[in-house]
């Protein structure tokens, strides 16, 4: 896996100003469904989904859904994607506690 480039006004921002600057970076896309986890968040350790206008909150431990809503075709392919990177989903939730940029993950084929 590549680390995200952040990238601010005039290209890209410091490690340390990501929370300001860049929040919520995108981590995987597929199918029209983003994959996003924000860098300020609480736990338990979660990710968020977002496919045509909606999205979903969903654990990575247990990958049921804390919150929102999607069509189900979507959460299919949300759930089974997050199933297959658990681990590498864990890795970036310890990075963006650690205010460290995020990784890309391969997306759902």
């Amino acid at each position: 896996m590549l680390p995200l480039a952040p990238w601010g006004r005039g290209g890209p921002v410091a490690t340390s100003a990501l929370n300001s600057i860049w929040p919520m970076p995108t981590i995987s896309v597929f199918f029209g469904v983003s994959i996003r986890m924000y860098f300020d968040e609480h736990g338990p350790p979660h990710f968020h989904a977002y496919y045509g206008g909606e999205s979903v909150v969903v654990d990575i431990s247990t990958l049921e859904v804390r919150g929102g809503r999607i069509s189900r075709r979507a959460l299919a392919m949300v759930l089974e994607w997050a199933s297959a990177h658990r681990r590498d989903l864990l890795a970036n939730w310890r990075r963006a506690e650690a205010q460290l940029a995020l990784e890309r993950i391969a997306p759902l084929e």
